[in-house]
């Protein structure tokens, strides 16, 4: 039972961190207005690659958002292994697990690392 109450906190908090840098993000967008006080939205401000039409530009948005979504995803993993090594109580299996738990999100950061690295590759080849 408790082990599923953490679960449910895990992905909330997960969640909430995503929300909040959602909200950010696209508060910082440019809202301006037309001379008659009107509000007119243009439909390339609804889409999330705003005005790529390029595949080198594309590839380069979607690992910005993995990278922008990466970084907390790899804080509150790491967190949470430390505080499975702190709550093992003495027990080698929990302490191991805890561990895995941090060495395999920081595999998976550098996993996002090198893959926005190859894709930097890949458009700089397609510019050629």
């Amino acid at each position: 039972m408790g082990k599923k109450i953490s679960t449910i906190v895990f992905v909330g908090i997960t969640l909430s961190l995503l929300a909040v840098g959602g909200y950010v993000m696209a508060a910082s967008g440019d809202m301006t207005l037309p001379p008659s006080g009107e509000q007119v939205i243009d439909l390339k401000d609804l889409s999330p690659f705003g005005t790529c039409g390029q595949l080198d530009c594309i590839l380069v948005k979607i690992m910005d958002l993995i990278f922008y979504i990466a970084i907390p995803l790899t804080s509150i993993m790491v967190l949470w292994g430390g505080f499975q090594i702190l709550t093992a109580g003495g027990d080698p299996e929990k302490v191991k697990t805890g561990g895995k738990t941090v060495l395999y999100s920081a595999i998976g950061f550098a996993v996002v690392l090198i893959s926005r690295s190859v894709v930097s590759l890949i458009t700089d080849i397609i510019n050629q």
